[in-house]
């Protein structure tokens, strides 16, 4: 487990030295999953104990996960994490299944509510994918308007759909329903990437 990841022991050392030489006692955790594992976090949450202040931090972490081991909700709140970033991506759940996103968009919806009530004092930022396939531009103004007025995150992020060379919906992007060129892509419904670009700006300036 600790192999790609800094054991407890290290950064534990490295947590108390900062703190007794710079007063350290917050951090933003580079891990692109911290709840990737409940064994994880909570073998982390034990060292957390033991450090001479109290710990407040940062990082990404999967709502889904939260979600499928509610348990670890509570660990990660007393491990001390006050701001997450879920990557969403999409409550479309057939686009959902292109990218990953497998859990019931409805369930998704319900536990980040759920999670908002439980710990409000938590700062959540949202991040999600504009111009998947099958949905539409109503179903992504349906989630913007939930995660503002419903879920009331503190920010949400759209970015529209990218194309990287050597991935599965690049190499196949025909039969996916897109058409690509050097300047945009425009999905077999007429729906452009420049489209999709003017809609997330759009969006990030009324959430403003």
């Amino acid at each position: 487990m600790w192999e790609f990841v800094k054991s407890p022991e290290v950064l534990r050392e490295e947590m108390i030295y900062n703190y007794e030489n710079y007063g350290t006692t917050g951090y933003m955790i580079s891990d692109d999953t911290y709840n990737d594992s409940p064994e994880k976090i909570s073998e982390l949450y034990k060292m957390y104990k033991t450090l001479p202040f109290e710990l407040r931090f940062s990082s990404y972490a999967r709502l889904d996960l939260m979600i499928a081991h509610p348990h670890t909700m509570d660990i990660l709140y007393e491990s001390g994490m006050r701001s997450v970033w879920f990557g969403i991506e999409t409550f479309n759940k057939t686009a959902g299944k292109f990218i990953g996103k497998g859990m019931d968009p409805d369930k998704v919806k319900k536990g980040l509510i759920d999670f908002r009530k439980k710990y409000p004092d938590v700062l959540i930022y949202a991040s999600m994918i504009a111009g998947l396939p099958t949905e539409t531009m109503e179903e992504l103004e349906e989630s913007f308007r939930f995660l503002k007025e419903e879920a009331k995150v503190s920010n949400i992020s759209f970015h529209k759909l990218s194309f990287i060379p050597g991935t599965d919906l690049t190499t196949n992007a025909v039969e996916y329903g897109y058409q690509l060129n050097d300047k945009e892509w425009i999905r077999n419904d007429g729906l452009t990437s420049t489209d999709v670009v003017n809609w997330c700006v759009q969006k990030r300036q009324s959430y403003e």
